[in-house]
């Protein structure tokens, strides 16, 4: 009899841990998750060519042309994804020629872009702040320095747009 008992407790105790892990695993990460819907992305109001998937209740988003968008490199190495600012935020050099107005608009409106789409990834980076819970503060701390970098970028990029404009 106590046979039978030890083979019952080691049959439940098999079929608790087996239910358990399969819980457990479907908890962890996104693979396996069903795509719900398909969304359109737009950078400054302009349709990107890509487009998103939401899955589990979470938008995913193609990481290698949204970076490339933003002017940052992608890599992958070991299972994880490295992505690198491009700090190429100087301003265009003086027009040497006669037709140095044209020049200068064009530099004046590639620096106001260069403006927009910085104040674009400040406020991406406000609004994943919002998501982030109590325990994340490492992540909000990451990510409030990069907010921090990027007004600094537009500040550097205001004072070059002034002094352009001033001629």
């Amino acid at each position: 009899m106590k046979k039978i008992s030890y083979i019952a407790l080691g049959i439940l105790i098999g079929v608790a841990m087996t239910v358990s892990m399969g819980a457990f695993a479907a908890s962890k990460g996104m693979i396996g998750k069903k795509i719900t819907a398909e969304v359109e992305i737009r950078l400054n109001g302009q349709k990107v060519k890509e487009s998103g998937a939401v899955a589990d209740g979470k938008t995913l988003l193609p990481v290698r042309p949204l970076a490339d968008l933003f002017g940052a490199s992608v890599e992958f190495k070991n299972g994880v994804v490295y992505l690198a600012k491009q700090e190429n935020t100087t301003a265009p050099t003086e027009p040497s020629n006669q037709n140095g107005g044209d020049e200068v608009d064009e530099n004046v409106e590639k620096i106001k872009m260069q403006i927009d789409n910085l104040k674009a990834a400040i406020q991406t980076r406000e609004e994943f702040i919002k998501y982030l819970d109590d325990s994340q503060t490492d992540k909000k701390q990451i990510l409030e320095s990069q907010i921090s970098d990027l007004k600094a970028q537009i500040s550097n990029l205001e004072s070059q747009l002034q002094s352009l404009e001033s001629k």
